[in-house]
């Protein structure tokens, strides 16, 4: 595992921790962040979207010690054409301070690409909290957002499925 990470660009101090080997006790795995991920990552690929894991997309902000860290990176047909897109999974109920700072990320003047972002949010209420952060932090970066519910009703590409 050490050897691939090398050779495709993964940084190998987070090995442990980013392949989960750092959650794997006792034979059970505890892995419900990233098993989401991959699994709409997986659901993308099945439509025959292009996709890579969120370490072989890590870009730097120009001018900043801030980096932007996806979960993943897939190519995906969005309201602004098929772009490749940073993917997020969001599993907690979050504040609208808490997106406070990825909202800057994103959103930054210092970014140096400008691919939207897809927000998978655990529920409504996570993701209105997203929109405001967006709307108060987040300085007109492109963004699109589901829930865990309407993407498990509708899929990748099901109707009414994606907010932006």
């Amino acid at each position: 595992m050490y050897v691939f990470w090398c050779a495709h660009g993964g940084n190998p101090a987070g090995l442990y921790t980013r392949s989960g080997l750092s959650s794997f006790h006792e034979g059970e795995w505890s892995l419900h962040h990233q098993d989401g991920i991959y699994e709409f990552l997986a659901q993308c690929r099945e439509a025959g979207c292009a996709v890579a894991p969120g370490w072989r997309a890590t870009a730097a902000l120009a001018k900043s010690s801030k980096s932007i860290s996806p979960d993943g990176v897939v190519l995906f047909d969005t309201y602004w054409g098929t772009l490749w897109c940073y993917v997020e999974y969001e599993l907690s109920d979050r504040s609208v301070s808490a997106f406070r700072a990825r909202c800057e990320t994103y959103g930054s003047k210092s970014r140096m690409d400008a691919q939207p972002l897809l927000l998978i949010c655990v529920n409504e209420r996570a993701e209105q909290n997203f929109w405001v952060a967006v709307e108060k932090y987040g300085h007109g970066f492109r963004a699109m957002s589901t829930t865990l519910h309407r993407l498990q009703k509708g899929g990748v590409y099901g109707a009414e499925v994606w907010k932006r």
